[in-house]
């Protein structure tokens, strides 16, 4: 069910304070107080494509340490935000996965570069409207029985999920502002009837710490490894 803004607050005991809606429009509404999620959903329509789904992930950025038990950074990438459109940009974004181990392929890693673009595109359109820069990461998690409910440092983060199931768990019964740090101490599990699940290719802008309505979220607890995209404005 998407919830437009003005209905927002009462739908909250369901839905959190979030707005969802399948057109990129969507995701200007995080600048309204009430909102501390927008989702604009299958904003990657290659999100899960054969391509995605035959990489090996544990090869790509071998010699990246992983950061966490189940996460790994396997590119990081900083977007001049007047000069995202460039085609030098797409040129480098693709050197960059390949150095990152993205083979090449019909429908590979020049689509996905292009896709990566435009998903910064509408996330500086938001974040950024009078330019400066953006930061990007690929993020590579396998399943772990040590990923807790937490929220994120900063202003604003996106999230993508272009690998994987289940996308992005989210808190819809608290915020950050009215729950403290005590629910930073429970871990996601799969039977957590308070838990609502977006989509792979749903981007989602959320609202973090230095905001009073951070968002809490988690990585789901299914089998298999997932490749996450993450933006932040700087």
């Amino acid at each position: 069910m998407d919830v437009p803004v003005n209905t927002a607050r009462s739908y909250r005991e369901d839905f959190g304070q979030a707005a969802l809606g399948d057109d990129p429009g969507v995701l200007a509404m995080i600048r309204d107080p009430r909102l501390n999620l927008a989702v604009w959903r299958g904003a990657a329509a290659a999100a899960n494509n054969s391509y995605l789904m035959d990489l090996d992930i544990s090869k790509l950025s071998p010699d990246v340490r992983w950061t966490s038990d189940y996460r790994r950074e396997i590119l990081n990438y900083t977007w001049p935000v007047h000069q995202l459109r460039d085609e030098s940009r797409l040129l480098a974004l693709d050197y960059a996965l390949e150095d990152a181990g993205f083979p090449e392929g019909s429908g590979g890693r020049m689509d996905m570069a292009r896709t990566i673009i435009d998903l910064v595109g509408h996330f500086a359109a938001v974040c950024k409207p009078n330019g400066g820069s953006v930061g990007t990461s690929l993020m590579a998690f396998q399943p772990s029985e040590n990923n807790f409910w937490h929220t994120d440092k900063g202003d604003l983060l996106g999230l993508v999920t272009l690998r994987g199931a289940a996308g992005t768990w989210w808190r819809p019964d608290c915020t950050m502002r009215e729950n403290g740090r005590d629910i930073e101490a429970t871990p996601v599990r799969a039977n957590d009837p308070l838990a609502q699940a977006t989509a792979p290719g749903d981007l989602l802008l959320l609202k973090c710490r230095d905001t009073d309505q951070a968002l809490i979220h988690g990585s789901p607890p299914v089998p298999g490894q997932r490749l996450v995209m993450v933006m932040w404005p700087f």
